[in-house]
């Protein structure tokens, strides 16, 4: 049965202390259910669609709401996700390494902040396919966002000069959709939200408890997550450096951490 991944991002903004891509990965049938539910819930709620941000701070559908309307609706949409057999995948970038060592010409030789996180989500959801043994290969669908450019130049790349690694990671289609009309796309928007709050919390060096609503969250979901950090950036430079000396460069499996059962 095809598996379906939607994806999502939170701290794109230019000033953020971490960049968060995160997705959520199921097979069709798991997702037909998961949208009946969370249709439900939106119209038990009165409201057209989930939004992390707007509902944090009452705004869009979301104004006129109460701390116990937010909660209520948190606690039924986490209950929703922690009964269906769906996966969680969430790559992190610290970013203040990120604007310390990857220059305009970096991102314009080796890729940004956002194609970066989607290799190591596309090999956190390989694997995750393999601990499960699903053969299927994943169809990947994102908000539209000013990243798409760089994530279609990316998958022509990989249809045309990767072939085999897109084959090991199993990428199959790659659409973009509008998340107000694609509840999918909410799920993973939660999902987001829920990692950079934490992920920012703890590169802010807040002595804070995790949220509550990510830890109901991952104790009923699986999450798979990958942090980048200046080592693993350092990589991209000197991949970057290579490229411009004409020197070898590392491969693509090594760039994304696979280390063995390469095709």
């Amino acid at each position: 049965m095809a598996l379906h991944a939607y994806f999502d991002e939170s701290g794109a903004h230019n000033d953020a202390r971490v960049f968060v891509l995160a997705g959520v990965v199921g097979n069709r049938n798991e997702w037909d259910s998961f949208e009946r539910e969370w249709n439900s819930l939106l119209q038990t709620a009165r409201v057209r669609y989930a939004h992390m941000k707007e509902m944090e701070n009452f705004k869009g559908d979301f104004k006129g709401w109460t701390n116990a309307d937010k909660i209520a609706f948190m606690q039924s949409a986490i209950n929703i996700f922690n009964t269906r057999r769906l996966g969680s995948i969430v790559c992190s970038i610290d970013m203040k390494n990120y604007r310390e060592l990857i220059s305009a010409q970096v991102e314009r030789l080796v890729g940004n902040k956002y194609t970066i996180a989607f290799g190591f989500c596309m090999h956190l959801i390989a694997e995750w396919t393999r601990q499960y043994e699903r053969e299927n290969e994943v169809d990947f669908v994102f908000e539209v966002n000013d990243f798409k450019g760089h994530i279609d130049e990316m998958n022509a790349m990989l249809c045309s000069k990767y072939s085999a690694v897109k084959a090991y990671l199993r990428v199959g289609d790659i659409a973009f959709k509008g998340k107000h009309e694609c509840v999918p796309l909410q799920a993973a928007d939660l999902i987001a939200y829920e990692a950079y709050k934490g992920y920012d919390n703890l590169l802010a060096g807040r002595p804070r408890l995790p949220r509550k609503s990510l830890i109901a969250l991952s104790q009923g979901t699986e999450i798979w997550g990958y942090h980048v950090d200046a080592s693993v950036l350092q990589l991209y430079v000197d991949r970057a450096n290579n490229i411009l000396a004409g020197r070898p460069v590392p491969d693509v499996y090594s760039m994304l951490g696979i280390e063995d059962e390469q095709p």
